[in-house]
């Protein structure tokens, strides 16, 4: 069978892959990115996701910040670990493919 994702489904991976580039300084932004953990300094589950503004409209979850953060936070912690780009590029098409794959049951 043919490892290809649903173009919604790379749209996410693209996501994510920004995300990474930009908390890794390999992109040039005038995002202030903050994680849970520069917030509050006792050790949580969530203390390396990212602080998101929580916006209670449905136009703000159109909003690239909002919804790449959000998906990148939502990722399992094996997959967004910092390693290198290449590593994350690997991990998270597996990760987006497994979960591509359980839902239409391939």
């Amino acid at each position: 069978s043919i490892n290809i994702l649903p173009v919604s489904t790379l749209c996410n991976v693209n996501l994510c892959l920004h995300v990474f580039k930009i908390s890794s300084n390999m992109v040039k932004n005038n995002i202030q990115i903050r994680q849970v953990n520069d917030v509050h300094r006792y050790r949580t589950r969530t203390r390396e996701n990212f602080v998101t503004p929580n916006y209670q409209t449905h136009l703000s979850n159109q909003d690239f910040y909002v919804r790449a953060f959000n998906l990148f936070n939502s990722l399992p912690p094996l997959v967004k670990n910092k390693f290198s780009l290449n590593i994350f590029k690997t991990r998270i098409k597996e990760h987006f493919y497994e979960s591509y794959c359980e839902i239409n049951k391939m």
